[in-house]
């Protein structure tokens, strides 16, 4: 995941838009668990993994059409049938994926995902929350809080006093 994080402070610092794309949702058997990433540039070269074949590809359209519109959306994926029968299929399970555009010049991402990278050197740990205000395969918005084990937070977006509080003090 480091590798992810890097690349999207190297879009930042070149002021380039990209797409993280996110497994958020993962349901019977799947190669990469929730919370995986990758990162898709506008050339369309990736870094990461949520565990390639058919689904990684057909993120990889999803994430040009973000680019292109400049809009987050999530997509939902089914590894069952036809589709699970080729060889590129390994899993049988359902996954729901965040494609989620980012800006270039988006400072509090970039201060958030700075942090990350930095938190991971360091070996701290912290929580990286995010909200996701879209219906299932619609467009939306996509926010994020950072909340580092030393109590600092990064971000704000409606309700994350309540997911704070749900977090047990002993983790932070």
């Amino acid at each position: 995941m480091l590798a992810v994080w890097r690349a999207a402070m190297e879009q930042f610092e070149q002021g380039e838009d990209f797409v993280l794309a996110t497994l958020i949702s993962v349901q019977g058997s799947s190669p990469r668990h929730v919370g995986t990433r990758f990162l898709v540039r506008r050339d369309g070269a990736i870094v990461g993994t949520i565990g390639g074949g058919l689904i990684e590809a057909d993120v990889q359209k999803f994430a040009a059409q973000a680019l292109e519109r400049g809009t987050s959306h999530r997509a939902s994926f089914s590894f069952r049938g036809r589709d699970a029968d080729s060889e590129e299929m390994i899993c049988g399970g359902n996954a729901e994926v965040l494609v989620e555009f980012v800006k270039g010049d988006d400072e509090l991402r970039k201060e958030i995902f700075m942090q990350i990278v930095e938190l991971t050197l360091e070996r701290r740990s912290g929580y990286f929350l995010s909200t996701v205000n879209m219906p299932v395969d619609g467009n939306g918005r996509v926010e994020h809080v950072l909340i580092e084990d030393r109590g600092t937070r990064t971000g704000e977006f409606p309700g994350v006093e309540l997911a704070v509080h749900a977090i047990p003090d002993s983790r932070l």
